[in-house]
């Protein structure tokens, strides 16, 4: 791996080592970004950031470049004989996607998904569910969500848990089946990530010792 300038969100979603690192899949790639963390610390918000981002745009998805590539192999086999203008213009066309696929991805982000999340320091817990190692519990919340807890994990509800909103604190691994609710978003807080839903079912893992975490 190659030392590199990294200026912004982009920069970061953009390089496969960085996108290997997010979804915990290369040990050397989250070895080096962990370094990396190290070594730059003024950049750690604009990579927690990115890392977000990514869980976001892709969950449990192939990575972008595994889709882009898998695109373009269906391109050649549509078309054996490309001519060096249409190489180029789908390189051009690679290119403005990947480009297109971000900066639709990052309106997103930062009009909805961040503006629904309120800061956690404003949380505080007023009932908590919990399992042991080895055991798996299901829980009924007070607004009709159903989480089921994975061995060693808790669930916080705030304080305010149902007024307003609808703010859990997760550590460990849950799996939700949220009670839907436009008026009140569920939002789960995890260890390197937020969640902020209506109502759908997901699993979220995050336990403290993990190098990632992974929300699908």
């Amino acid at each position: 791996m190659s030392q590199k300038d990294y200026n912004n969100i982009e920069d970061f979603l953009i390089d496969d080592t960085f996108q290997k690192y997010c979804s915990g899949e290369n040990k050397s790639c989250i070895q080096y970004w962990e370094q990396y963390i190290v070594n730059h610390p003024e950049q750690l918000e604009t990579i927690q950031h990115a890392k977000r981002l990514y869980q976001v745009l892709v969950g449990n998805k192939p990575a972008v470049n595994e889709r882009l590539e898998h695109m373009k192999a269906r391109l050649k086999e549509e078309k054996n004989e490309l001519s060096i203008f249409s190489w180029h213009l789908s390189h051009l066309f690679r290119i403005a996607a990947v480009l297109a696929l971000f900066g639709f991805a990052y309106f997103w982000y930062t009009q909805f998904y961040s503006k629904r999340i309120e800061p956690l320091d404003q949380f505080v817990a007023a009932q908590i569910f919990e399992t042991k190692k080895g055991e798996k519990k299901t829980f009924d919340l007070p607004d009709g969500t159903t989480i089921t807890l994975n061995s060693d994990s808790k669930l916080e509800l705030d304080k305010d848990f149902n007024d307003h909103a609808r703010h859990v604190y997760l550590t460990g691994e849950g799996f939700f089946e949220v009670k839907k609710d436009k008026e009140k978003p569920f939002v789960v807080y995890a260890n390197d990530f937020d969640i902020s839903v209506l109502g759908t079912t997901f699993n979220v893992k995050s336990y403290p010792n993990d190098g990632t975490s992974e929300a699908f």
